[in-house]
């Protein structure tokens, strides 16, 4: 039986990736922050990240594993002064690299390391960036995914298992934070409750969870996987445009959406996905209709009783 590590598996993307692979038949262990509220849940373990002894542990219990390692940050805290940033680089990079040395020091290895990235690490740009593309990220998150990156490069040629970050366009679905645009828009119009959008001639490649986590597993199962791919569409959306899309498939009103532009030039970003259907033969199956129509919220209720509490 195929077992598969999730670390982070009671988030947004890891509880959708620990639904589609046990429904495959795998063995899924679910690795949870320390300090969380306990739940009872089927192989879910709580480790310190920074503990390589409980670390060790974890890949001596289950040994030969896919791992999955989806335990960043997505949205840390903003500050004007610059505050915190250290705490993030600690909090994100030191617990990533003490899981990698320490699996590559297991007795059996992983079969293979699939770490989730973002395009974020790109920084704007208004040309497709492929894998090759110099980053120049724009914000702290994409600074400190990135810097995880370098290191996974660094550390690839000395562990017994192949490496890879998948850059991930802007994840959307069923179960996601409000804090994020297509997840607000989807709670607050079907409420009747009215959105601002700020930044609404901003684009980003936009892709359901499903496809994330299809393209996850498609470099888990690859022989020989890239160090870095790109997983999103080829297509960006504006904000504006995601605001329309969600109007439509709620049938809510078009007054309900303010476009309130802030001063300056807008910030985009593109993807250029060929490496992934080329190496993968993996491509986004779902359009931003298709992906809105599967998180209705009608449907995001149901789906998530179907997701066991706690992962």
């Amino acid at each position: 039986m195929t077992s598969a590590i999730v670390i982070g598996g009671e988030g947004f993307i890891g509880r959708h990736l620990v639904k589609t692979l046990r429904a495959q038949g795998t063995r899924v262990i679910v690795v949870g922050r320390p300090k969380r509220d306990a739940v009872a849940a089927e192989d879910l373990h709580r480790i310190d990240l920074t503990d390589p002894t409980a670390v060790a542990g974890l890949f001596d219990s289950f040994p030969g594993a896919q791992v999955y390692y989806l335990a960043a940050t997505t949205r840390p805290p903003a500050s004007a002064s610059g505050a915190g940033v250290a705490d993030l680089a600690m909090s994100d990079i030191v617990p990533l690299l003490t899981t990698v040395e320490v699996a590559a020091q297991a007795a059996t290895p992983p079969r293979c390391f699939v770490r989730a990235g973002s395009l974020a690490e790109y920084g704007f740009s208004r040309v497709a960036c492929a894998e090759s593309h110099i980053c120049r990220p724009a914000t702290v998150y994409g600074a400190t995914i990135l810097a995880g990156t370098g290191y996974l490069g660094a550390m690839s040629e000395r562990v017994p298992f192949p490496i890879t970050t998948a850059r991930l366009g802007l994840t959307y679905g069923t179960g996601q934070s409000q804090s994020f645009l297509a997840a607000r828009l989807l709670a607050e119009l079907s409420a009747g409750r009215p959105v601002r959008i700020a930044r609404p001639m901003d684009r980003r490649p936009m892709i359901h969870v499903d496809d994330v986590v299809a393209g996850l597993m498609a470099i888990a199962q690859c022989a020989s996987p890239p160090p870095i791919v790109n997983l999103a569409p080829d297509r960006a959306t504006s904000m504006g445009n995601l605001a329309r899309r969600v109007i439509e498939a709620l049938d809510a009103s078009c007054d309900l959406v303010c476009l309130d532009p802030m001063p300056g030039p807008s910030q985009s970003l593109f993807a250029d996905a060929k490496l992934a259907r080329r190496r993968l033969g993996w491509t986004a199956q779902l359009d931003l209709r298709q992906g809105l129509a599967r998180s209705l919220p009608v449907r995001s209720e149901l789906a998530e009783r179907a997701i066991p509490a706690g992962e």
